[in-house]
């Protein structure tokens, strides 16, 4: 490799480097928005509860609830994760979770609540 080709060589990594910055911002504030509720639940008390070993972040907002699973579940544990996101959330919010209004995923569930 000549002198020509190793700055022409560096030049391309300097090129990169911004992008691979950016890809790295990008990543995280990808991350960070992981635990944060979606936009109905704005201003939503915020509690986190472990069931079962695993962590979530419930959201309570009036007769509505959103609950998020934190870490990695495998395909195994994802099996019963529904059961235990709607324990999270009757435990968080001391309410029953009405059958028939869950909706979303073993990362993210939405429900309504049953008070009192």
């Amino acid at each position: 490799m000549d002198f020509y080709e190793v700055l022409t060589v560096s030049r391309q990594f300097v090129a990169m480097k911004p992008i691979m910055i950016t890809g790295l911002l990008l990543g995280a504030m990808m991350l960070a928005g992981c635990t944060s509720p979606g936009p109905e639940f704005s201003g939503a008390v915020e509690q986190r509860v472990t069931v079962a070993g695993t962590q979530f972040y419930v959201y309570q907002k009036a007769d509505r609830v959103q609950v998020l699973r934190m870490g990695y579940a495998n395909k195994a544990a994802r099996k019963d994760l529904p059961e235990r996101m709607m324990e999270a959330a009757e435990i968080a919010t001391k309410c029953q979770v009405r059958p028939g209004t869950i909706k979303g995923d073993t990362g993210a569930m939405r429900a309504d609540l049953r008070c009192g």
